[in-house]
């Protein structure tokens, strides 16, 4: 099945109820704002990379924040600014919950576990009134060769 352009693989799911219940959450924005709030990217990299070496590999956004600097006072109204700075100043217009995070490398500015509750609270509020039945199963890929699970 595809949803909003990506595969989604149903190889657990019993019924079709499960089915679409996984797409419904899948596509909720509260949901998957919960899960990146969720994930401890600081220990996720300790397992490959060591407790000493964890922040380091840790990039809170796809490029480096300072991947290019506005030079043009008036570009994005940045005046100087570094691409990750122009983010964060953005990033409160999505909501709330994006006020205070902190998109520097080697530090983990997303994962705060008060507001992934929160964020689960709305998003299985929302989806029980659109009769989206709780639990959910997601199916997540791994390596079954990892030394890790």
């Amino acid at each position: 099945m595809i949803v909003g352009g990506y595969g989604i693989f149903y190889a657990y799911k019993e019924n079709d109820q499960q089915k679409s219940s996984t797409k419904a959450v899948l596509l909720n924005k509260d949901f998957r704002q919960s899960l990146g709030f969720a994930i401890d990217r600081t220990n996720y990299a300790a397992q490959l990379n060591g407790k000493e070496s964890a922040n380091t590999a840790v990039r809170n956004i796809f490029v480096k924040p300072d991947f290019f600097q506005a030079v043009k006072p008036d570009f994005f109204q940045a005046d100087g600014k570094d691409f990750g700075t122009m983010v964060m100043d953005q990033l409160p217009a999505y909501g709330d919950e994006w006020s205070g995070v902190n998109l520097a490398d080697s530090q983990d500015g997303l994962y705060n576990p008060e507001k992934a509750k929160a964020e689960f609270a709305k998003a299985k509020e929302a989806l029980q009134a659109e009769g989206v039945q709780f639990p959910i199963y997601l199916d997540i890929p791994v390596n079954q060769t990892s030394k890790f699970l």
